[in-house]
């Protein structure tokens, strides 16, 4: 949590806030969500973490058993990602894991504009080129 999470909030905060031209997007048209294994709502920086998202969600919460009593940790975290896709509430969105740092405010949108530009349902990459 102190590794991935908190340093993208930290490093998206700071891409809100520098000035650029998309900063008041945020408030309008691009909205995030953080899903979240329950056990995270009691670590230090949570409050941090928390004020930074639209809406968050326990995988715990929701998703049905069979997924959430897994015990490899490999296959719980593609789960807790399956679960995501499944449960984002936007008719379309930017998936990204904690380690991923967008190079600018611009990038999920220009990813979200080719996806809309494409005609496909889904964009899959595991390196930005």
């Amino acid at each position: 949590f102190d590794q991935e999470v908190v340093p993208c909030v930290r490093h998206l905060t700071r891409l809100e806030n520098s000035g650029d031209s998309w900063r008041h997007l945020t408030k309008r048209t691009l909205k995030f969500m953080l899903f979240h294994e329950r056990r995270q709502r009691e670590f230090k920086k949570w409050d941090l973490v928390q004020n930074f998202f639209d809406a968050t969600e326990a995988f715990e919460d929701e998703a049905p058993a069979s997924m959430t009593r897994v015990s490899d940790p490999r296959i719980r975290v593609k789960s807790v990602k399956a679960w995501a896709f499944y449960r984002a509430p936007f008719e379309r969105f930017v998936y990204l894991d904690f380690d991923s740092r967008p190079c600018s405010w611009h990038a999920p949108s220009d990813v979200l504009a080719k996806l809309a530009q494409s005609g496909k349902d889904a964009l899959l990459h595991n390196q930005w080129p």
